[in-house]
């Protein structure tokens, strides 16, 4: 069957007369012959269940982008019945089901305003770890025993670095390995304590083969989540350019890349103590839902409450942004992409966005997404991206 291209404009259209029960006859054909034709049948089904609409309504924790909210209800014009705010999240709940559950459908009815380019492609494990002895190991998929150390062996498998005790050696030397994962890609790691690791883009670790002594002592530049193995006798630190935190047993996200103005500490679960550079009154005792921001200029450290998962989705694939600049975005975009960015015009970085993305296998997926919501177009060649007005 011969297919038939759809603006989105008019894909939504027709879905919203259709749970309105307001399409004619001649609308009722397009409507079935688009389901056939596009492959959106499994999407449109989930809009012609009316209890399905009810409970997403009821959740507002949904991709809201203004731009995208008035584009949408320009579209849905005149159609009151349930309110014009549900609108908007009805709405926003279909962009993200178009999108990111049939990506190849959103290129194929959207102008080719952004031409590909075969080299930027998937964020995939990929690191390289720095032994003791100063050599350097690329970690590809597959499972290989390293090395073993002071009764440690270490392994890695399908995008995880293993450190295991294999003995119990009376005061073991110390020493050091340093896991580096650079831009484009991302990788996890199981310490020797059990302690389980996820380190973004342009991230670097360094941490023991072995934990020995009182304490167990990490020095984290970029981006980690931590799941810290419980341990009341030895406390897990983790030291950054801002300051350090304490732990016994936890969960936590640590931003703290060199060209951001802040570092974020954001507690998951159980408890943490910050103690910063320039905290005068000594420490701050965490809770879960709670964040420290510290500024790199000397600012005083604030304590804010906040919903943890915008900001440790990125280790579930998920890109999430709260009403955060261009500028911010892209500088996660060149990272997780391995790309250059560049503005043609200082007030693009000022445009805020807010969202839930995937990670798309192809950085174009991801922009052609963003220009849906914004007055940007993005040019990409070869491993660079321009940022243009609309």
């Amino acid at each position: 069957m011969k297919r038939r291209g759809y603006d989105i404009g008019r894909v939504v259209d027709l879905i919203f007369e259709y749970w309105l029960g307001r399409m004619k006859d001649s609308e009722l054909e397009e409507y079935r012959h688009m389901k056939e034709t596009t492959g959106l049948d499994k999407y449109a089904r989930e809009f012609e269940d009316r209890e399905w609409i009810k409970n997403a309504l009821e959740e507002p924790d949904i991709f809201e982008t203004d731009k995208a909210y008035r584009r949408f209800w320009s579209m849905t014009a005149g159609k009151r019945s349930i309110g014009r705010r549900r609108w908007r999240w009805v709405a926003s709940l279909l962009i993200p089901l178009l999108v990111g559950g049939g990506v190849g459908l959103f290129v194929w009815w959207q102008p080719a305003s952004i031409p590909l380019s075969e080299e930027i492609g998937i964020v995939k494990p990929k690191a390289v770890v720095t032994l003791a002895n100063g050599e350097k190991i690329n970690l590809g998929e597959e499972v290989a025993p390293i090395a073993e150390k002071d009764g440690t062996r270490i392994q890695y498998h399908d995008g995880q670095l293993v450190y295991s005790s294999q003995s119990q050696t009376a005061k073991p030397q110390v020493l050091y390995n340093e896991l580096t994962v650079p831009r484009g890609g991302e990788y996890s790691l199981v310490l020797g304590d059990g302690t389980r690791v996820w380190l973004n883009a342009g991230s670097k670790l360094k941490y023991p083969v072995r934990f020995n002594g009182s304490q167990r002592r990490v020095f984290l530049s970029g981006e980690a989540y931590f799941a810290v193995e419980r341990d009341t006798a030895h406390p897990f630190i983790v030291s950054g350019s801002s300051g350090e935190i304490r732990v016994l047993g936890t969960e936590f996200n640590i931003r703290d890349y060199e060209d951001e103005e802040r570092v974020v500490t954001t507690l998951v679960k159980g408890a943490v103590s910050y103690t910063g550079k320039n905290l005068k009154q000594g420490e701050i005792v965490m809770k879960p839902g709670e964040q420290v921001r510290a500024g790199r200029r000397g600012e005083k450290p604030e304590l804010l409450q906040v919903n943890p998962k915008e900001f440790i989705s990125w280790k579930d694939g998920i890109y999430f942004f709260n009403k955060e600049s261009l500028e911010e975005m892209m500088k996660t975009v060149g990272r997780n992409y391995d790309v250059e960015v560049f503005f043609n015009g200082e007030a693009l970085k000022k445009l805020r966005f807010s969202g839930q993305l995937k990670k798309y296998e192809r950085v174009e997926e991801f922009l052609q997404f963003i220009e849906t919501g914004g007055d940007v177009t993005f040019i990409v060649k070869d491993r660079t991206i321009t940022v243009n007005p609309k």
